[in-house]
């Protein structure tokens, strides 16, 4: 049995295009994410008949994602013999709710279950990009003090002439406001891998100015009809930067196909939680873990039959 590969950098040319055909609008399915978070996640590939398997592991876990690709059957029969040949459970995590379906047909006595701290937040694309209704009164209003207080500012695509005053701003910006958390500390370090990796990570980036100094920067991928807005950090020393920078970051989009707008999850973080929900998401998507046989967990198993009523996503 050929083994599984850890994922490196150089390996991009080879990842990339089976992102393009993919059905979810979940962040982890994307070429950025997948790059981002290779290293702390441990992550690890390999390709059966053009199709691609990821194995993930985390503390001690494994698990494995929906494969991508042409011979899906084949790919889960691999793993299935993988596990089988190493003594491992049968994991599937960060399924997104298409790929649920398609899982339980295989696996009807599996059990499931969903970590509300990683469900995405879905927005839809026009109504955000405009700030239209009551729901942004108090965003227009951040957004309109903003320009008013700093009237030198403007809003660039990032480019080759751009990117050094970019790279320096998030330098200084990591000086004041960094975190020590493992998962800040690793953002950190890619962050500033993707700056240097924009084409190949499919990442379209802006940043906002105010006079000749960047105050604030966004990343995106477009994947589909979805922009996944993965990272945006701003100096909060200027009130209404990160509004601002929402908003004008937005407006590039315009007549380029996009639907919805991904703003990643919220990890547990009561800020950020708040955050996400002043703007209204339409959907909380969820990423489930599947375990095809039953095991002891310190999480709440959820059966078959309480969610197959369930639709992919709670409305909000």
């Amino acid at each position: 049995m050929e083994s599984f590969k850890k994922i490196e950098l150089e390996d991009i040319k080879i990842i990339k295009p089976f992102f393009v055909n993919q059905e979810t609008r979940i962040c982890d399915y994307s070429v950025a994410t997948r790059f981002m978070w290779r290293d702390f996640f441990n992550q690890e590939y390999i390709i059966i008949d053009e199709t691609i398997i990821f194995k993930i592991r985390l503390n001690g876990d494994t698990w494995f994602e929906y494969p991508l690709g042409k011979n899906v059957e084949l790919a889960l029969e691999y793993i299935e013999n993988y596990c089988q040949q190493t003594n491992q459970k049968l994991v599937f995590g960060t399924i997104p709710y298409e790929y649920m379906l398609k899982l339980l047909n295989r696996y009807p006595d599996y059990q499931l279950m969903f970590d509300r701290n990683w469900c995405d937040y879905l927005y839809e694309y026009e109504s955000f990009r405009l700030h239209q209704g009551k729901k942004y009164n108090k965003r227009r209003n951040q957004i309109k003090n903003f320009e008013k207080n700093y009237p030198n500012h403007r809003f660039e695509l990032i480019t080759a002439e751009n990117i050094g005053k970019v790279n320096k701003f998030y330098n200084e910006f990591m000086e004041e406001f960094s975190e020590t958390s493992p998962i800040a500390i690793e953002e950190a370090k890619q962050v500033n891998c993707s700056l240097n990796h924009l084409s190949e990570f499919n990442l379209i980036g802006g940043a906002l100015f105010v006079d000749d100094n960047v105050v604030g920067f966004s990343l995106g991928e477009i994947v589909n009809d979805t922009l996944i807005h993965h990272i945006e950090k701003a100096n909060t020393n200027y009130s209404g930067v990160y509004q601002k920078l929402v908003y004008d970051y937005l407006q590039l989009f315009v007549d380029k196909g996009v639907v919805y707008v991904n703003r990643e999850e919220d990890d547990g973080d009561v800020g950020l939680r708040r955050s996400k929900f002043s703007y209204r998401p339409t959907k909380l998507l969820n990423k489930y873990t599947i375990f095809t046989k039953k095991q002891e967990m310190n999480i709440n198993l959820v059966s078959l039959k309480k969610l197959s009523s369930i639709n992919q996503s709670i409305g909000i």
